[in-house]
């Protein structure tokens, strides 16, 4: 079979440029993987691992799995990379300076010490105005202590009998009225 010259260059620029065209939109990459463990060299699944670095966009993150094990894939060539790992109920561990190489692993094993428990309690309100330097007692009493109109305060003028029974003598008396009688109090 003859293949003729113009096909088989026609197939052997299309090749040339797909493979021009996939090495260029290429981004050279490494991966970011590791452990975490305990102190006694048990997996801790769950604990949130978080890369940040001037080659990122932002930050990613991950999660160990049930063996403890994380995996940041197609990370972009670097230094100054930075790893947080946190988990509840132990300290958080910040590893810096992580460098990243073109097509190679960076490894990364932690081990998570256990911490107190940690809690946070926020009080809010206005303290009472208290005098810490004086011992005596008492009261002001402002323009709002002041009874209505008088701008004075009240006086004890009459005893409680006084008061409360001639109240009670003006509900006795104050039934049926002959005509022509007003009602006093």
């Amino acid at each position: 079979m003859r293949i003729s010259l113009p096909l088989s260059g026609t197939v052997l620029v299309v090749c040339l440029f797909a493979s021009v065209t996939m090495a260029s939109t290429q981004v050279p990459t490494g991966v970011v993987d590791g452990h975490a463990v305990d102190p006694d060299g048990r997996p801790l699944p769950g604990a949130s691992v978080e890369i940040t670095g001037p080659s990122l966009m932002g930050s990613r993150i991950a999660f160990t799995g049930a063996t403890g094990s994380f995996r940041f894939p197609a990370v972009p060539r670097g230094e100054e990379y930075v790893l947080t790992f946190s988990l509840s109920g132990f300290k958080t561990i910040v590893r810096r300076d992580i460098i990243v190489r073109l097509n190679m692993t960076t490894t990364i094993d932690v081990s998570m010490d256990l911490t107190g428990v940690e809690e946070t309690i926020t009080v809010t309100g206005e303290s009472p105005v208290i005098d810490v330097r004086s011992t005596n007692v008492g009261v002001n009493i402002g323009s709002q202590g002041r009874s209505r109109g008088s701008g004075r305060l009240p006086q004890h003028r009459h005893s409680f009998r006084q008061q409360h029974v001639s109240r009670l003598a003006g509900l006795l008396l104050a039934g049926p009225r002959p005509a022509g009688q007003q009602h006093r109090r």
